[in-house]
């Protein structure tokens, strides 16, 4: 039979790059330590002497090769969870933070029992501590989430889930019977991993370290929302967050361009104008719209607004030259005789030689020349002449 962990039930916010790194690392010390009692005795925090180095090379070595086997397992199924959920800094920084405190605070304890004239001897070493400091962790914020197990026998798979908490437990069992089967007291001081798990989760929660996403156990007993920093699973890239906002102007501009045109027609032009200055100054698909234009110059022309009706025909021209239809360019004729300008009327007519015109078309298109000529002959200058 053979039971072998995959990796986390479901998605995850970070993959877990650290607690493969340090799984490495942990073999490799661990390994070597086998081999050789120099290199063990050296890495390990030796009880009644304070050295700095230990403090963090300590649990990376083993004993024996059951204990290393126990631990790195465990190490590797929490943190897939734990990494998941903090990040690959954070979670390197809460294992050096429970991992050189446990240490120190072992080393200081078995110090103080040397000033009292205690008589100890042997090193503190293995995961064990950091483990349980661990545990709190994943009682904390993972409590809820599985890892994947495949399950082999001999003509029978399968793929299930198990609770972190469930395996937390079994590793518990186990690790308790391995240090209690020592019999010595420098064992028993792992078991501080608890004490220091918690005090860490407690300021981890308060400080608002933790992604909001996820659960969190402290709230759900207390019913209090903390305040943390939120964060996205599966973070979206750069250009998958540039087509999502381009993706909410484009619905923005789509719903308010029938607003705009519904303002036209019931002649709410302040309103109208200042919202699409605002769009098109933050909006890229805010453009002046075909239809926009026709429905403002046709309302302007009807309150003889010959000022606002001549800007959003030029406007027209400039953005729908082909869309300049024989009836517009009658209008606007009309819009610059109304303004004064004549001249600038004969050139727009002009713009309708050899275009096809409909009778009563032709009859205004000669009413319209006439009125012209009439004021160039009277002398009217262009207002902006």
């Amino acid at each position: 039979m053979l039971l072998i962990p995959i990796g986390p039930a479901g998605d995850v916010h970070y993959k877990a790059y650290l607690t493969n790194i340090l799984c490495v690392v942990v073999t490799v010390f661990s390994v070597i330590g086998f081999y050789s009692r120099q290199f063990l005795d050296g890495a390990g925090a030796e009880l009644t002497t304070i050295r700095i180095l230990p403090c963090f090379t300590a649990p990376l070595v083993h004993d024996n090769f059951w204990e290393y086997l126990l631990n790195v397992v465990f190490l590797w199924m929490v943190g897939q969870l734990l990494e998941g959920r903090f990040g690959f800094w954070k979670y390197l920084g809460a294992i050096l933070v429970i991992a050189w405190t446990h240490t120190m605070s072992a080393q200081f304890f078995f110090f103080w029992m040397d000033a009292k004239e205690v008589t100890l001897f042997g090193y503190v070493r293995g995961l064990f501590g950091l483990n349980f400091g661990l545990i709190v962790l994943a009682l904390i914020y993972v409590y809820d989430r599985k890892l994947s197990f495949w399950l082999h026998l001999i003509v029978y798979q399968r793929v299930f889930g198990i609770n972190i908490m469930i395996l937390s437990v079994i590793y518990l069992i186990a690790a308790i019977g391995v240090l209690a089967s020592s019999g010595q007291l420098s064992d028993w001081i792992h078991c501080t991993g608890f004490l220091i798990g918690l005090f860490f989760v407690i300021f981890l929660t308060m400080s608002g370290i933790i992604p909001e996403q996820g659960a969190n156990l402290i709230e759900q007993v207390f019913a209090k929302k903390f305040v943390r920093h939120e964060i996205e699973l599966n973070p979206k890239t750069e250009s998958e967050i540039e087509a999502d906002f381009a993706d909410r102007e484009q619905a923005e501009w789509d719903e308010s361009l029938p607003n705009l045109v519904r303002m036209a027609e019931a002649g709410q032009f302040p309103e109208l104008h200042l919202r699409m200055s605002k769009l098109l100054a933050s909006n890229r698909f805010a453009v002046w719209d075909s239809e926009l234009l026709r429905k403002l110059i046709q309302c302007y022309t009807k309150i003889g607004n010959w000022e606002e009706a001549n800007r959003y025909l030029y406007i027209f021209q400039k953005s729908f030259p082909s869309q300049l239809t024989v009836p517009l360019l009658l209008s606007w004729t009309h819009v610059q005789l109304e303004l004064g300008r004549p001249r600038s009327a004969i050139r727009t007519l002009r713009s309708l030689e050899g275009v096809a015109v409909q009778p009563e078309q032709k009859a205004v298109f000669i009413k319209l020349a006439d009125r012209a000529r009439e004021m160039v002959k009277a002398g009217i200058l262009e207002p902006d002449a």
